[in-house]
């Protein structure tokens, strides 16, 4: 999690940005981009990337969960507060932002 500092109508408001923990699709993708990039077994990426690319929201891997769970211990650890989250209703996101931010958010707003 990455946070600013933004002065709004003349109040210090710290704004923080989070990615999505691994989703199903990422080590696909991943791997696939990464045998390209070396020009090694390229049938075996491209079906990488196809697979990858395919998955129709997909949702967090055990290692995504892991992640959120982390980040949560993290906002335990600094007694965080957040009046607002705003998420995407992707699966992924939704899987994070339950598991990061219910309990530590006043809001939570789905866009």
């Amino acid at each position: 999690a990455v946070s600013r500092r933004l002065v709004l109508l003349g109040m210090p408001q710290r704004v923080t940005f989070m990615r999505h923990g691994e989703s199903a699709h990422n080590p696909h993708v991943s791997l696939g981009k990464r045998l390209q990039k070396e020009g090694v077994e390229l049938e075996r990426a491209a079906q990488l990337l196809a697979t990858g690319r395919g998955m129709l929201n997909p949702g967090l891997t055990e290692a995504g969960y892991e992640q959120a769970q982390a980040v949560r211990a993290a906002f335990r650890a600094k007694n965080a507060r957040f009046d607002l989250v705003v998420t995407t209703p992707l699966a992924r996101t939704i899987e994070t932002t339950r598991i990061v931010a219910v309990g530590f958010a006043d809001r939570i707003l789905v866009t």
